[in-house]
């Protein structure tokens, strides 16, 4: 699939030049709303598919199968990181049925007959897990999270949980913020190239690496597929919101079942409401900051208490005093990465921190369940408002 993305995004490239003002945000969430009924038809039909072992838990498999997590109880030895296929089908999918693991809703569990190995070897990610298998605690824990978006079991649910309790967990779910960084050491590193193509390519190039190398997700998808088409295409401002509004469509018909993953509609409201806020000038900067700030945390705060029932207060103090330790602690990360026993107690030391501030949270919790037709319905208001404001004061004006 990482490769299908890849070619996805060279397509997009090539075709991608003329622009017209259609009306994106809300074609995709009508092809959005259109595809969550259609395969609720088909849902718990027996399907003849691929899926990847991501985990071996307790409480059985966690497994990854169209863009989604299901829990797979199974008699049958499987490998992490080794891809099977099978009759799978789903025993339980309502929302009274789901289970949480980690930051992330599974839609149930499954049964898999008939289960065949795919692949001699298993993925680029284990692969990587088994470069650092041997490496310090520390640098274990926090590494491959934090570049990558994946870790060991044991020390993934210490540094997920802890996250989860101070509202940081953007910072280990790879998304643009990771893509973000990486794209701006490209820029450092690549200042000395003068031919404009040749570091477009490099740029290319290497965002792709990283994507094959980091955990799949529609928050990866879209960064890297974003940051392809501002790397060959991308001249103003408003190309960003357009662009990221018919990736999004791109994402809905390419891969259905990504409507059914909270990363979806993290990744779609968050991204949205910041390219939407940068259509607009600002005589300083810090009001941008805030404004973003505010409005990214609202959005976050109602899908949290849509899909977990919770409100965390304390994310809204944690966020802007843990963002800059951080961005310095992901390029520390970077440029320091085969000084491993010095980034075993950088990391040590910024665990500390987490575990005390961890223990002072508070969290309000819900105890109602929504629909996804009420939830289409305030999604679609919130971005039809968004494209008006955008069409009547933007695009008249110049901005």
């Amino acid at each position: 699939m990482s490769a299908g993305i890849i070619i996805l995004a060279i397509l997009l490239i090539l075709f991608s030049k003329t622009y017209k003002l259609i009306f994106v945000t809300l074609l995709g969430l009508l092809i959005t709303y259109i595809l969550i009924n259609t395969i609720n038809y088909f849902y718990d039909k027996h399907q003849i598919s691929e899926f990847l072992v991501l985990d071996k838990t307790p409480k059985g498999y966690l497994i990854s199968w169209n863009t989604n997590r299901y829990m797979l109880i199974s008699s049958q030895y499987l490998k992490e990181g080794y891809r099977y296929s099978g009759d799978i089908k789903i025993l339980k999918s309502s929302d009274e049925t789901k289970i949480s693991y980690f930051t992330f809703h599974t839609i149930g569990f499954l049964k898999v007959d008939n289960i065949i190995e795919k692949n001699a070897s298993p993925t680029i990610q284990h692969h990587i897990k088994g470069l650092f298998e041997n490496y310090p605690k520390y640098y274990k824990k926090y590494f491959i999270n934090l570049v990558f978006g994946y870790g060991y079991h044991d020390l993934k649910v210490e540094i997920y949980y802890t996250f989860l309790k101070l509202g940081i967990m953007h910072f280990v779910v790879v998304s643009g913020m990771h893509f973000s960084f990486a794209y701006f050491i490209l820029d450092l590193l690549l200042k000395k190239v003068k031919n404009p193509m040749t570091k477009k390519i490099i740029k290319f190039i290497v965002i792709s690496i990283y994507f094959l190398m980091c955990k799949l997700s529609i928050a990866t998808i879209r960064s890297f597929l974003f940051l392809s088409l501002w790397t060959f295409i991308g001249n103003y401002r408003q190309q960003k919101f357009i662009m990221n509004a018919k990736i999004f469509i791109a994402i809905c018909l390419f891969i259905p079942h990504s409507i059914y993953n909270t990363s979806f509609w993290y990744t779609f409201l968050i991204s949205q409401c910041i390219y939407f806020l940068f259509l607009f000038e600002y005589k300083k900067k810090i009001y941008l900051s805030i404004i973003l700030f505010v409005l990214v945390q609202v959005n976050s705060q109602f899908l949290n208490i849509w899909y977990r029932h919770q409100l965390n207060i304390t994310t809204f103090l944690y966020v802007p005093l843990l963002s800059p330790l951080m961005e310095i602690t992901f390029y520390i990360a970077i440029f320091f990465f085969p000084f491993y026993k010095f980034l075993d107690s950088y990391f040590m030391f910024v665990d500390h921190i987490f575990e005390f501030l961890s223990k002072w949270v508070w969290i309000l919790e819900f105890d109602w369940t929504f629909h996804w037709f009420g939830f289409a319905i305030i999604v679609a208001l919130s971005n039809s408002i968004q494209f008006i404001i955008w069409k009547n004061i933007c695009i008249n004006k110049k901005l």
